[in-house]
C-alpha cells in the first residue's frame, strides 16, 4: 500500500510541476530557470502534500512498523503504564 501512495505523490508532483513550470515560462514570461525553479518546488509540495494526505487517510497497518500507526486497542494509562516499566499496575523490577 505504501508504494502505492508514493508513486501517486510522484507522478501528481511531476504533472503539476510540469504544468506549472509551463504556465510560468509560457503565459507569464518568466524566465526559463524560474520555470525550473517553479517545476521543483510545485512539485515537492505537491509530492509531499499527495503522499501524507493517501497516508492520514490509510488506516491500514501491514505491521512491518514503517511509518505504522499506534495501536489504538490500549487506553492512554496502558500506554503510560507500559513507558513507566508498569505491568497491571505493579512495578517491573
Amino acid at each position: 500500500m505504501g508504494e502505492n501512495m508514493a508513486f501517486f505523490g510522484l507522478a501528481s508532483g511531476m504533472f503539476f510541476g510540469a504544468i506549472a513550470s509551463f504556465v510560468a515560462c509560457f503565459v507569464y514570461g518568466l524566465p526559463l530557470w524560474m520555470g525550473l525553479v517553479t517545476y521543483s518546488a510545485c512539485g515537492v509540495f505537491t509530492t509531499m502534500a499527495v503522499t501524507t494526505a493517501l497516508y492520514m487517510r490509510s488506516d491500514s497497518d501491514d505491521g512491518s512498523g514503517s511509518m505504522s500507526r499506534f495501536n489504538e486497542d490500549k487506553s492512554d494509562a496502558e500506554w503510560l503504564a507500559a513507558l513507566n516499566g508498569e505491568s497491571k499496575g505493579q512495578k517491573v523490577a
